[in-house]
């Protein structure tokens, strides 16, 4: 099973983000703070990570990520940023900045009208990068990567899942 790791300060938002990722068919993984998330990550090696922006106890989520991209045992796991409320509109740029993979306001973590599928495949996708990005040695622009159904061809930019396109613009792809 894929491992996920969490790091949020809230109780309650790990008790939803388990059940949430075990329902997407995910091992989760969980952490309150910088320290222990940095901790984690190293012990762990999840295969993604869930980091909430704002933690209490000694450190913010984007000096996690930073930490995270400056640990060579951490570097190659894609980290999804999380907040409550998106403050201002440049939070996401700020959070890329830092090093996160991809951006989400914490309610946007849900199944949706598609049944998660779409949440799922971007999911996937950031699997596939931490995977390409721990492999040494290969051009990950030369490499079709496959997981299941999905299918991700970065030197063209395209994605397709049991062979039709997903449409996703440069920063999603």
């Amino acid at each position: 099973m894929t491992r996920v790791l969490v790091v949020d300060d809230e109780a309650t938002a790990r008790a939803y983000m388990s059940r949430f990722l075990k329902l997407l068919g995910l091992e989760p993984a969980m952490a309150a703070d910088v320290s222990a998330g940095l901790e984690a990550a190293v012990r762990e090696q999840p295969r993604l990570m869930f980091v909430d922006w704002c933690l209490s106890g000694g450190g913010s989520g984007l000096e996690l990520v930073r930490n995270l991209r400056a640990e060579p045992r951490t570097k190659h796991i894609p980290v999804v940023m999380m907040s409550s409320v998106k403050k201002t509109d440049e939070d996401e740029l700020v959070a890329l900045l830092a090093g996160a993979d991809r951006f989400f306001i914490k309610h946007e973590l849900s199944f949706g009208a598609d049944e998660g599928r779409t949440l799922k495949s971007h999911l996937a996708a950031l699997i596939l990068l931490g995977a390409q990005r721990a492999s040494q040695g290969e051009d990950p622009l030369k490499k079709i990567l496959q997981v299941g159904d999905l299918r991700l061809d970065p030197a063209r930019a395209v994605v397709s899942v049991a062979g039709r396109p997903v449409n996703l613009n440069r920063k999603e792809f």
